[in-house]
């Protein structure tokens, strides 16, 4: 399985695709991920010929035929500017031409953000909002949704005690990119890895990650 991710920071925090591909590799699945981030990067620039990383895009889908795509917008993107978020979609999955699309959602702000105070959103809204959007434009272009938006949300619940945020309230911490590589896995694998020695956590909390994971995650 042959698996390109766009994105931005939230993809790219603690080389999240790298943490997939140890997933994959304990794991004994035959995939390789490929990545192409930047740090504020929204969906359509990958289509901007003038960008300096359109040209990467291209490259890389000529030389290999990608089973699966993963798209992740700006943080609050998909939100504010559904409209732009879905032509970055659609022009991202006719570029690439993947055997799937799989979008992944990210989450909302945690408490204390000023963007939460800006727009009048709370961490569950936004979370909610967001999932929203990532549905929706996952239904227009026949793909699905990785949820880790509400993954987070539902952790933080039931296992407080788990960091998923990094210091300034909007970057996932390293469980968090756990959190996104282990729901990536269970959307492109479906079902969770048996092996999560990989991943440089607590037996527990893993534990703890993937149990709720696997009821948020179809």
């Amino acid at each position: 399985m042959k698996i390109l991710m766009l994105g931005n920071s939230y993809t790219y925090f603690f080389d999240m695709p790298k943490i997939l591909q140890g997933l994959f590799d304990a794991n004994g699945v035959d995939a390789q991920v490929d990545s192409i981030t930047a740090g504020g990067r929204v969906l359509w620039q990958n289509l901007d010929e003038n960008d300096a990383l359109h040209a990467e895009v291209v490259e890389k889908c000529k030389n290999t035929a990608y089973d699966a795509l993963i798209l992740q917008e700006q943080s609050s993107n998909a939100m504010e500017y559904y409209r732009e978020f879905l032509h970055g979609v659609r022009g991202c999955v006719e570029l690439v031409k993947p055997a799937r699309t799989v979008l992944y959602a990210t989450w909302g702000r945690k408490e204390g953000c000023d963007l939460l105070d800006e727009f009048g959103w709370t961490n569950q809204t936004m979370t909610e909002g967001l999932a929203a959007s990532y549905d929706a434009a996952a239904r227009k272009v026949g793909g699905t949704c990785a949820h880790v938006g509400k993954s987070f949300f539902e952790i933080r619940k039931a296992y407080p005690e788990i960091e998923l945020y990094d210091p300034d309230l909007s970057h996932p911490s390293y469980a968090g990119s756990c959190v996104a590589a282990l729901a990536l896995y269970k959307k492109l694998v479906g079902n969770l890895p048996a092996n999560v020695s990989s991943l440089e956590l607590d037996a527990a909390d893993a534990a703890h990650l993937c149990e709720v994971i696997d009821r948020v995650v179809d």
